[in-house]
């Protein structure tokens, strides 16, 4: 059991916000199909090419900070390594990402992950929802091939982002080939300076400091959209590669906002420590600067690009 447990933390990491490791857990046998379930929704079209959106601000030194907007899981094979996202990466003294890819796979982060994630003996997610809501997770696991009980003692924090991760492993999508991990090697190269907003561990912090209730909530939400629209993560890619901003901001800021507390810790709070740093730092010295952060946090209202655009700074882009 405690193995399994841990395959289910490693999953769930490689489904987080900007984390992900380079595991695929074995998972046992499929749940039986429901005969009685709606017939599954038309398959969504993934593009083969993308051209993401990209935004960029002329320094009054010169120098440039250039922003791409990610998504953390991809499916294998959509080539977005465009001419303007290739120029920006080559000429960048400085790369920068929400953490650094060496953090993901410390034996501390996933310890720290089991440690924090897991329930103690006796106490179980179930117990810490309604029939109601429980009978949604039952659902959306049978939904995944996954039985309830096996995710029954991780905390709703630890299984949403399990289910995010089996929802992209259903579709085929990858952790290697997530836009950051795509351009690890390249952001590295010829002696460029690597920089992080945040540590691995600090992101695992902004999940266990959400209350539990509101964890709770937002986990029920998340199974209940994913029963009702399992090709979201499929409309998402399409929305990203087509650089459809009006689209990215309704499936992924609005969604998570629609659970206040939980866009404020993840999104909100942290852009504006974020935009604290880029005006205080990145904009000051004479080094060009190539950000990659999640989508999310450069699309609508209290955005990184939003808040700088508001502070007087010229952000180029949509």
């Amino acid at each position: 059991m405690f193995d399994m447990l841990k395959r289910h933390a490693r999953m769930a990491l490689a489904g987080a916000a900007a984390i992900g490791l380079l595991v695929t857990p074995a998972w046992g046998e499929s749940a039986p199909a429901d005969p009685t379930a709606a017939p599954a929704p038309e398959k969504v079209e993934l593009p083969t090419t993308a051209t993401p959106a990209m935004w960029k601000i002329l320094k009054p030194n010169g120098a440039t900070i250039t922003f791409l907007g990610s998504v953390h899981l991809l499916p294998p094979n959509l080539n977005f390594m465009t001419p303007e996202l290739e120029a920006a990466i080559a000429g960048a003294e400085i790369t920068v990402t929400e953490v650094l890819a060496a953090e993901l796979t410390s034996p501390e982060l996933q310890s720290y992950v089991l440690q924090e994630g897991l329930y103690p003996a006796g106490t179980t997610l179930q117990s810490k929802m309604t029939p109601e809501q429980w009978a949604v997770f039952e659902k959306v696991c049978a939904s995944l091939g996954v039985p309830a009980a096996g995710l029954n003692q991780l905390k709703p924090w630890l299984a949403s982002l399990t289910l995010a991760q089996l929802v992209a492993a259903k579709d085929g999508y990858l952790p290697t080939s997530g836009v950051e991990m795509q351009l690890d090697g390249a952001m590295g190269e010829n002696g460029k300076v690597r920089l992080a907003f945040e540590t691995a561990m600090e992101q695992i912090g902004f999940f266990t400091g959400i209350d539990e209730q509101t964890a709770v909530e937002s986990l029920v939400t998340g199974s209940q959209q994913i029963i009702d629209d399992p090709q979201m993560l499929n409309r998402l890619v399409v929305a990203w590669a087509a650089a459809d901003i009006a689209r990215m901001e309704e499936l992924l800021v609005t969604a998570m906002k629609q659970t206040p507390e939980l866009g404020k810790v993840m999104l909100d709070d942290r852009n504006a420590r974020w935009v604290a740093r880029i005006q205080s730092e990145f904009m000051v010295d004479g080094n060009d600067y190539f950000i990659v952060v999640g989508a999310a946090h450069l699309i609508g209202e209290n955005s990184v690009v939003d808040l700088l655009r508001d502070a007087g700074v010229v952000v180029e882009g949509p």
